[in-house]
């Protein structure tokens, strides 16, 4: 048996740091860069690194605060304004990605911000475009978050405008595959593998769905991620423990590897040693068959990039021996 590791990466450097491992792969999170920022970065990845196998991960039908908002402090008890506007780089407001996303709202609707890190709740839609909430949970917004309303508004059959031109100039680069944000039917994965010519395609699951048509989803794509940051929101925490326990009992029947994804050492953001419930945890994932884990805050923001990759690296073969 072996156990992949995909390590997210936004630099030369943090990629030089997390490869040198057997079964290592990188990812890239295209919502966090321009479109041409992000072709750049993948030629320069495959020019040093040719052969290596780079995941990029496309927004689908996620929600996203916009990629050019600046970073400011939501203080609880405020109110902010919500707009679909460009930012100003003095801007206090909201800028949200998805030009539909005002329509959705209503007096009351709860908004998580970055994997439920922030919270705001709508106090008035003003029009198409803005809108007024109140902070419920405040802190850091830093650009191109998740931007969650439960239940998720969207079901999208077919690719955003923006995936689908990153997807036409990086599908003859031949060591790109793509993951897929928020799938929730098949005919998105379809449309994925025709416009990519076949591509290597993992569906990101995100949301809670039934059996079927997770096997549905299974017999097109080539991989599963169960990605729990978005999933604790649009679930809670106590739905999503249970989907992520009922869907380890029957992966084995699915017709595609699974990868979990999600916070899996967030504690190697600042650390240079997980908890013990994180080493358990990796430790039962291998048991329980997953074929691997997405490490995401761990190497694109943490501290140890490197010590991170090494110590999963080293668990992994002593706990396969």
């Amino acid at each position: 048996m072996s156990f992949i590791f995909i390590p997210t990466v936004r630099t030369m450097e943090q990629a030089e740091k997390v490869l040198g491992h057997a079964n290592t792969f990188l990812r890239v999170n295209s919502s966090h860069m321009e479109v041409d920022q992000l072709v750049v970065f993948v030629g320069e990845l495959t020019k040093k690194y040719p052969g290596q196998r780079i995941y990029v991960d496309l927004q689908g039908s996620k929600i996203r605060v916009s990629r050019s908002q600046p970073i400011i402090q939501l203080v609880q008890g405020t109110e902010v304004e919500l707009t679909i506007e460009e930012p100003t780089p003095d801007t206090k407001k909201i800028h949200i990605g998805n030009p539909n996303t005002i329509k959705l709202l209503q007096k009351g609707t709860h908004v998580k911000i970055d994997d439920g890190r922030l919270e705001i709740e709508v106090v008035s839609v003003e029009s198409e475009s803005h809108a007024v909430a109140k902070i419920l949970k405040g802190g850091e917004l830093r650009p191109g978050k998740g931007f969650n309303l439960q239940p998720h508004p969207f079901v999208q059959n077919a690719l955003s405008q923006r995936d689908a031109d990153i997807v036409e100039r990086l599908k003859d680069v031949k060591e790109v595959c793509f993951a897929l944000s928020f799938v929730c039917v098949v005919e998105e994965i379809l449309d994925l593998k025709k416009r990519s010519g076949g591509k290597y395609v993992a569906a990101k699951i995100e949301r809670e769905m039934d059996v079927e048509r997770l096997l549905g989803i299974s017999k097109e794509c080539d991989e599963i991620w169960i990605c729990r940051g978005d999933m604790g929101v649009q679930l809670g925490f106590v739905g999503m423990a249970k989907f992520v326990r009922e869907y380890t009992t029957f992966m084995k029947t699915l017709k595609c590897p699974s990868i979990m994804a999600g916070e899996v050492m967030e504690h190697l953001c600042d650390n240079l040693i997980p908890t013990r419930s994180e080493i358990c945890y990796l430790g039962n994932l291998i048991a329980d068959g997953y074929d691997g884990m997405v490490l995401s805050d761990e190497t694109v923001f943490g501290k140890y990039p490197k010590e991170t990759m090494e110590f999963c690296a080293n668990f992994t073969n002593e706990y396969l021996k």
